[in-house]
């Protein structure tokens, strides 16, 4: 498990012009005020509370399908979809009730394995009894995701396919989601070989509830309290000469074994295979694995990735370039960075012109050089490949040179 740093000031609310202070009093997970209803109902129509971008942003947004979703385990408090069509089912709990801090852990995994077992057709009538309750017309997965991002004839069975394989591998992100997460619910390795067989990410999600004074309102501080780390690999073992005793045991990968990859970098290089084929996903891994070697990190989104240089002095994230699913890459960001760093924006500028030529009809933009003339596709990366790997590591070598003269 990763845990996270719990809040420990207390939030205030500050009077612009006044400079005036007024503090919140947390309204205490006994309270009775706080119903799971309450809570259940504030999820579903505000489901941006909920931190998922923090936990695996191939989740994000997050839009709603299901409501007390019935199952033959039970009935799912919340069911999300992404537009990349991967699923969020989220289990609120207030933790007055020692004995459902004890089972919570297990149910939302009994359901984790429910949803594996269904088609895209249940899928798909959960939504539209959802939609048909809640919304007032009837609509179905792919009309819900056409809310927020279009599909054209060719994109829709592949994404049809991708959500078939996420509800057969268990591809979930899992949330408890709670008013007061307790101590002992943040210990959840022992659960964790009941679904050996489904690939899912867990969170706790703490949302803080405050009295806002003399106004009647409520604020809402979400936090991710834990999560579990990337899929972990299930082994078999079969332990007697007759099989008699099989054990489940979850491990990590081996040392030197190969890379575990995170559900959104794994989306991600399945998209861009698809649009781009297998030699542009190979070319982008190359790229990735290398810049990661380079002391670079990789900040992932729905439909992208960044590569990031943590500067050593102030602790910020340099953006050196942006790859998309469609293999296109993109520079910019990189001199404003600079600048609130206390470095030297000329870094950028000679970056963009090193880069640019190597390429054919491209050029710095006159009134933005931190940009190219026109963004580049990853093919074309492919062919001069070592030579804008040198610029790269020159660019960086430039920057950690300056970081050091500025921290002198």
């Amino acid at each position: 498990m990763i845990a996270g740093e719990r809040v420990q000031g207390r939030p205030v609310l500050v009077s612009r012009e006044e400079w005036a202070v007024s503090s919140l009093k947390r309204i205490a997970f006994e309270d009775r005020r706080v119903q799971e209803g309450w809570l259940q109902e504030l999820l579903r129509r505000h489901p941006e509370l909920l931190p998922v971008d923090e936990l695996e942003p191939v989740f994000a947004p997050l839009l709603p399908i299901g409501r007390e979703v019935p199952t033959r385990v039970g009935a799912i408090d919340h069911l999300f979809i992404s537009p990349q069509g991967y699923l969020t089912v989220v289990e609120t709990k207030l933790w007055r009730n020692p004995e459902a801090r004890r089972e919570v852990v297990g149910q939302i995994l009994d359901y984790a394995t429910e949803l594996s077992a269904w088609s895209f057709e249940q899928l798909d009538a959960v939504a539209r009894a959802y939609t048909r309750k809640y919304e007032g017309s009837e609509r179905g997965v792919l009309d819900v995701i056409r809310t927020v991002e279009p599909l054209d004839s060719t994109e829709e069975p592949r994404l049809v396919d991708r959500i078939s394989r996420n509800l057969h591998d268990g591809k979930f992100l899992l949330l408890l989601v709670g008013d007061g997460i307790r101590e002992e619910i943040e210990s959840l390795t022992r659960f964790l070989s009941r679904a050996p067989q489904l690939h899912f990410t867990l969170g706790l999600v703490e949302l803080r509830v405050y009295e806002v004074p003399e106004r009647g309102e409520w604020l809402v501080l979400p936090m991710v309290v834990a999560r579990t780390r990337e899929v972990v690999r299930a082994v078999v073992r079969v332990e007697a000469r007759e099989i008699r005793d099989v054990r489940v045991d979850l491990e990590e990968e081996p040392e030197g074994k190969g890379k575990r990859v995170t559900l959104s970098e794994e989306d991600f290089f399945e998209r861009l295979r698809q649009q781009e084929g297998d030699d542009v996903g190979r070319i982008a891994q190359r790229l990735l694995e290398d810049v990661q070697g380079l002391g670079c990190l990789a900040q992932w989104r729905s439909s992208s990735f960044s590569v990031r240089l943590p500067e050593e002095r102030t602790g910020r994230l340099l953006t050196l370039f942006v790859v998309y699913t469609n293999g296109r890459m993109e520079t910019a960001w990189l001199p404003e960075q600079l600048k609130r760093a206390g470095l030297p924006p000329e870094i950028a500028h000679r970056y963009v012109q090193r880069v640019a030529q190597f390429f054919p009809n491209c050029t710095p933009k006159p009134d933005r050089p931190e940009l190219l003339s026109r963004m580049l596709h990853l093919s074309e990366i492919g062919e001069r490949y070592d030579a804008f790997l040198a610029v790269l590591k020159r660019t960086i070598a430039e920057i950690r040179q300056a970081s050091e003269e500025s921290s002198a």
